[in-house]
């Protein structure tokens, strides 16, 4: 085939994969799958705050090769998802005259054209290059790289100086390989072998293969070097993704590895991936005429396993093929996405032998143009069946939709609508925080984020619309695409009234595509917040300051926590300089010993509004819900709050607004479980009454032995039947005296109350509390009676709580409860 023909025939290849692959980009996919958003979300951020880091660290971290190219192309259209997708439909494109061209280098023309018909019309490489996922990457760049490399040794082998152009360039591409996708790590072994094969295989100077290596590793070291920096400075980045989902975790992993080996290679021929987002569940990336073909070109291979161009695609396909076992979980064909183009290639070769050998068989008559025909045939049916399995079995099916979020970016281009029509739309924080709403509403807002603390009423004037959810379960957190500083505002939370309002009105509905009612359109004239927070004034690395906190949401002084529920605190945070990373908060729920017994851990906001994108100044309001455990015991509880990277798990630094070091976490509170034991179920067996200046009561107690009568070395126990009268700061010490004729106390317990866990500042007003306190009586105590006394003091000055009388009048500094008689 002379070398226009062959142009023209990798333009028409190109041609048609663009079609399949840009021909209404942004409606299929239908919908815009989470993560999807979460790429072009932070592609925005590097458009719009020029961040530009060398790792994306959040949705479980990313290589940002793919991200800062669609950094481009939305900086050129604008947040769209058809402008989110245009990226890997073009690198998806591309990949197929690339193809040719290896093909071409190492078969002839017929396997590489075949090879790239295969990659054009495959349901998984048309799915794979529609939707903004970082792997569509990885296939383009290894194609180019073993197709530069191949170049690069057969000019080598002519001798000719294009060799080190050719090795430069294969190192570059080799280097941004590794930008691309977790798999792509295992690549450079690929090329290693490719080229120590060569070298053995081909009479050339091992000095010049040498030489020829130096420059693709030197090259693609360069390239890779600031990741890899990263990685040497943060290692779980590099290997948190894999950690969390590999089979090597499990206790017994040998089972679940050989399971995991024939669904994958199901996945290639039988059983193909089940889920709606990547494939139309169950179809095998292979049909049976290419499962065919490729089958022949594995033959073909190992029958010539010592011809490097023979063993290249059984290397490069078990290489990029084994990655794929140790993840857990049903089998994806995104993990061996990095196999394909391999695949490919034995499909090509595969399909081009049996050509071939047709062809010479049928010799110089008529018919020899028949094997042409029919292998092209067979490729195009198989094509269009892939493309109709594509654009009209999976595109249109509802499940596919749902996976994609559709309902979601319905309800998010129905705010769209409202704003650009100038009104203020309010979308709950739960639904804003989905990436794809976040990330489709920049249409709306193209400033991404900030916040507005205070919402005290809105302008009369002004149209405001809250959009809430069907199932709206009250709650308080809403978010303003707001065409005035034309961002979105994070409010603080709404009055309890507004609230109750929101879930009363009926509204406008709001359709999906399919018709059906997904949110209600409520139209408010005003509303509030309605809350105040406490200061707290703690500042994290002197980037973050906590302002102050709300807990409960209410006003009420010691907030109750409910073993197994939530406890709901609101967090008011500040940004003095925008902070250096994306951060993640920690709110664990403390007992009096420090236990943990509940917590949150997550982002500050949300994982579309990450801490990087925090604007100096603003307040940022937020409402965490922290599981409490269903054990929890009766007591007092703080919330210890800060801030952590999460790949290295180092929390921030905390100083108090006076300087004082806080170490690693604030602390908020306090809190309460109540005690649903400290009423006893019947009345104490001696009853009392004395009032401690207003303040706690005892109403009366019970000893053990009821007998009164001990001997030395006995234990003696006493329950307190407290009742609070008013609200108090100071946890006071409760005493237990058993003391002799002269009051000397001779054996005693002083503790607060329920050993410490139970404090007199939690107690509410007319709340019961029994608190029991249990000491041995001396050994060496004389025989006789005694006097058991309590009371109460404080323990920062020690002084008592008097003791009234009926007048109000100070009566002494304890409460007789008792004689205690200690016999021989």
């Amino acid at each position: 085939m002379t070398a226009r023909r062959e142009v023209l025939l990798a333009v028409l290849l190109t041609l048609l994969a663009a079609a399949l692959r840009l021909w209404n980009l942004g409606e299929v996919p239908p919908g815009l799958f989470g993560d999807e958003a979460f790429n072009g979300l932070d592609a925005w951020r590097v458009v719009q705050d020029g961040w530009h880091p060398i790792f994306f660290e959040g949705n479980a971290g990313r290589e940002p090769l793919f991200i800062y190219l669609v950094s481009v192309a939305l900086w050129a259209l604008g947040p769209t998802a058809g402008a989110l997708r245009l990226v890997p439909a073009l690198l998806g494109t591309l990949t197929a005259p690339a193809l040719y061209a290896l093909g071409r280098a190492l078969y002839g023309w017929r396997a590489g054209l075949l090879a790239a018909l295969a990659w054009t019309f495959t349901f998984s490489a048309i799915a794979v290059s529609r939707v903004a996922f970082r792997a569509v990457a990885l296939p383009l760049l290894a194609t180019l790289t073993l197709w530069l490399l191949l170049l690069a040794f057969r000019h080598l082998k002519n001798r000719t100086r294009w060799h080190l152009v050719l090795f430069f360039l294969a190192g570059l591409t080799l280097g941004l390989s590794l930008y691309t996708y977790i798999p792509g790590r295992v690549f450079p072994l690929v090329v290693a072998v490719f080229a120590a094969h060569w070298g053995l295989t081909h009479r050339v100077a091992w000095r010049q293969v040498v030489i020829g290596l130096v420059i693709v590793a030197s090259v693609a070291a360069l390239v890779f070097a600031p990741l890899g920096a990263y990685f040497l400075a943060t290692p779980a980045a590099f290997t948190s993704r894999t950690t969390d989902i590999s089979i090597f975790a499990l206790p017994d992993p040998l089972p679940a590895l050989v399971q995991s080996t024939g669904e994958r290679l199901s996945v290639l021929v039988w059983q193909g991936d089940i889920d709606p987002v990547r494939n139309l569940p169950g179809l095998p990336v292979l049909d049976p005429w290419l499962a065919l073909c490729a089958l022949a070109g594995l033959v073909v291979c190992l029958r010539r396993i010592g011809d490097p161009a023979r063993a290249l695609p059984i290397v490069w396909a078990i290489a990029l093929f084994l990655p794929a076992l140790p993840v857990r979980g049903p089998a994806d064909v995104l993990h061996i996405v990095g196999m394909l183009p391999a695949l490919f290639l034995l499909v090509g070769l595969g399909a081009a032998t049996a050509w071939t050998w047709v062809e010479g068989r049928l010799g110089q008559t008529k018919a020899r143009w028949v094997p042409a025909v029919a292998v092209l045939a067979l490729f195009v049916v198989s094509g269009a069946i892939s493309a109709w399995h594509y654009f009209v079995d999976w595109a249109g099916a509802p499940a596919t939709a749902i996976a994609y979020h559709a309902p979601l970016v319905d309800l998010a281009e129905a705010a769209n609508e409202r704003a650009a029509c100038g009104e203020a739309v309010f979308l709950p924080q739960s639904i804003y925080d989905h990436p794809s709403v976040a990330y489709l509403t920049l249409r709306a807002c193209p400033s991404m984020g900030g916040f507005l603390a205070e919402v005290s009423a809105w302008n009369p004037g002004d149209i405001a619309v809250f959009i809430v959810p069907l199932d709206y379960d009250n709650e308080a957190m809403f978010v303003l695409l707001s065409k005035k500083p034309n961002r979105a505002l994070f409010l603080d939370p709404l009055n309890p009234q507004t609230v109750r309002q929101l879930g009363e009105e009926v509204g406008t509905p709001v359709l999906d595509r399919w018709r059906t009612p997904v949110a209600r359109a409520i139209r408010l004239d005003t509303f509030g917040s309605g809350f105040v927070y406490t200061a707290r004034d703690a500042m994290f690395s002197e980037q973050v300051v906590l302002l102050g906190s709300n807990l409960g949401g209410s006003a009420i002084r010691q907030p109750y926590v409910v073993p197994g529920e939530d406890v709901t605190v609101t967090v008011y945070w500040e940004a003095i300089h925008r902070p250096d990373r994306d951060y993640r908060v920690f709110v664990h729920l403390l007992d009096a010993d420090g236990h943990v017994r509940g917590g949150w851990d997550g982002p500050p906001v949300s994982d579309v509004f990450p801490t990087g994108a925090w604007r100096p100044g603003e307040t940022i309001p937020v409402v965490y819900h922290v599981p409490v455990a269903p054990d929890a015991p009766p007591g007092k509880y703080i919330l210890e709050i800060g801030l952590y990277h999460l790949l290295t798990g180092k929390r921030l630094d905390a100083v108090a607004a006076n300087g004082v070091p806080l170490g690693s976490c604030a602390l908020l509170g306090p809190l309460k479980v109540p005690a649903s034991d400290t009423a006893p179920a019947s009345a104490p067996a001696f009853p009392a009454q004395a009032n401690f200046r207003w303040l706690v009561e005892l109403a009366g107690f019970d000893v053990e032995p009821a007998s009164l009568a001990v001997r030395p070395g006995d234990s003696l126990g006493v329950g307190l039947h407290w009742r609070g009268l008013a609200l108090m700061d100071t946890d006071y010490t409760v005493f237990v005296h058993l003391t002799d004729a002269a009051g000397q106390p001779v054996a005693q317990h002083d503790s607060q109350p329920r050993a410490g866990r139970y404090p007199t500042s939690i107690w509410d007003v007319q709340e019961s509390v029994l608190d029991v306190h249990e000491f041995a009586v001396p050994t060496d105590i004389a025989p006789g009676v005694y006097r058991l006394i309590a009371g109460l003091y404080d323990p920062g000055t020690w002084a008592r709580l008097p003791v009234l009388d009926d007048a109000g009048q100070p009566i002494g500094d304890h409460v007789l409860l008792t004689t205690i008689e200690v016999q021989r």
